[in-house]
């Protein structure tokens, strides 16, 4: 009979080299002792052979891990300031902070001028007047005065017929200059003050002398020309206005201001009328919907309204201005 004699294993000396590790500050090693009743019957065989016999006197128990809480990792790291592990970021600086809130009130101010067109209604009233009331004021203008001007001028053979037909569109003409400064000046705020008359013509000083003129009534004036003329007192009246309706209506003929309405509405007011008002009909209520572009839209039609304003005064402001 062989029997063969393990010698036993000499246990391994730690190295001097190596120092033993410590267990992570984040974990716990507890070791539970369980009721004896708990321990199964399974136990021995995790014992081993020579433990057997002992497992109904001895309690075992495996060791077990426990999870730290959140509380104490938060107080680990914030000392260690391990915040690359992604559980927190750094503190911000007083200049970092002061950096941030200058830029968050540069965006709340740029934000705020942008939508402030939606506000203001002075960027309203253009957009009113280009979409609803331009068009058809200029449709009306224009059909009125060329109607008038080609009858006017066909029936000027017959001379009483076309006298009346030219007397009635200079006077629908210098009617429309005046509602459309009136438009202008109410709905673009432009325009300051602007003299209107209440008669169909312009005020025109006359040479003649004496108060009652066959023209626009002014005393007589007497021009100085040279150096050497010799000082003398001018007494102008106020213009008065012209009774007679002959006069006032052969003056309103001779008046050159009588016929440049003529060319601004049929020409002028037309083009411009016919081109932008399709145009800002069909995007302006597309921008008002989506309403990021709205601000945008509502300082260009403010533009717009400007510009074509402008035209208006250089175009008419000579009828009504009192000279």
């Amino acid at each position: 009979m062989d029997v063969t004699q393990t010698a036993p294993r000499r246990p391994r000396k730690p190295s001097s080299a190596i120092p033993p590790r410590d267990p992570p500050p984040s974990y716990e090693v507890a070791i539970s002792h369980p009721h004896p009743q708990e321990v199964s019957e399974e136990t021995p065989l995790l014992l081993g052979p020579d433990s057997a016999h002992t497992t109904n006197q001895i309690p075992t128990s495996s060791p077990r891990r426990t999870r730290p809480r959140p509380a104490r990792l938060r107080r680990e790291f914030s000392q260690t300031d391990s915040y690359d592990e992604g559980l927190g970021s750094p503190p911000l600086s007083p200049v970092e902070l002061a950096e941030n809130a200058s830029l968050l009130a540069r965006w709340t101010y740029r934000l705020k001028w942008y939508f402030r067109p939606i506000v203001k209604k002075k960027y309203w009233m253009p957009a009113l007047h280009l979409m609803v009331i331009n068009f058809p004021f200029a449709l009306a203008a224009w059909v009125y005065l060329f109607v008038g001007t080609l009858v006017g001028t066909t029936l000027l053979l017959l001379l009483p017929f076309g006298v009346v037909i030219w007397w009635a569109t200079l006077i629908g003409a210098r009617a429309f200059s005046r509602w459309e400064l009136a438009l202008q000046h109410k709905f673009h705020l432009r325009f300051t003050d602007f003299a209107t008359p209440t008669v169909p013509y312009r005020y025109q000083p006359s040479l003649l002398s004496g108060p009652r003129s066959p023209l626009l009534t002014a005393s007589a004036l007497q021009l100085e020309t040279g150096s050497n003329a010799e000082d003398r007192e001018h007494e102008i009246h106020p213009p008065e206005y012209q009774r007679s309706f002959l006069q006032t209506t052969y003056a309103m003929f001779l008046d050159p201001a009588s016929y440049q309405p003529i060319f601004y509405f049929i020409v002028l007011k037309g083009a411009t009328t016919l081109f932008m008002t399709p145009l800002i009909v069909a995007l302006f209520p597309v921008s008002v919907i989506l309403v990021a572009p709205a601000p945008l839209a509502l300082r260009l039609l403010r533009r717009i309204g400007l510009w074509q304003a402008d035209l208006a005064m250089e175009a008419l402001e000579w009828v009504v201005v009192l000279e």
